[in-house]
């Protein structure tokens, strides 16, 4: 029979357990932070805190104080750039996380495209996203924009790139 002494032991073991286990996924995270090391699954490199500060510096001086970004992580580069920002996408989140029907949660290149001319943006910043589950899917619209030439290359800032609309 299972004794409470028993069970206050497994409980134990698991809290143990999982408290190894969130220890030593901040020490990773912490120490590829540090070295600029975070990678996605595909070897990509997160951005730094000085690549988003190089980014903020590159929009500074390469677009006028009127030009409206679109980028993920639009309050951040308000905040930085004092350029007009917007989030790049229009998302379902039970899309993102859990439908697995195929659908696609941040719709098609068109519907990404109509959020860059419903805003009226003149420049996309396209972020590594590592920790946004939206990344691979934004990247993807970006690409087919780029490919059809309605977005080009602009500039880098280590991992980030900046993208005109012509």
């Amino acid at each position: 029979p299972v004794t409470r002494t028993s069970l206050r032991v497994v409980a134990a073991l698991l809290f143990v357990a999982a408290l190894v286990g969130t220890w030593h996924s901040a020490v990773i995270v912490r120490r590829g932070a540090a070295q600029g090391t975070l990678t996605t699954t595909i070897g990509e490199r997160g951005e730094r805190w000085t690549d988003v500060l190089a980014a903020a510096t590159w929009v500074k001086t390469h677009t006028a104080a009127s030009e409206r970004l679109v980028c993920n992580l639009d309050p951040l580069y308000y905040l930085l750039t004092g350029r007009e920002a917007t989030r790049g996408f229009e998302a379902n989140p039970f899309g993102l996380f859990y439908d697995v029907s195929g659908q696609l949660p941040l719709g098609t290149t068109e519907d990404a495209l109509a959020v860059i001319r419903r805003s009226r943006a003149t420049l996309v910043i396209e972020t590594p996203d590592l920790f946004f589950a939206e990344g691979p899917y934004l990247k993807s619209r970006y690409a087919d924009l780029e490919t059809r030439g309605v977005l080009r290359e602009a500039g880098r800032a280590g991992p980030i790139r900046f993208l005109r609309v012509p």
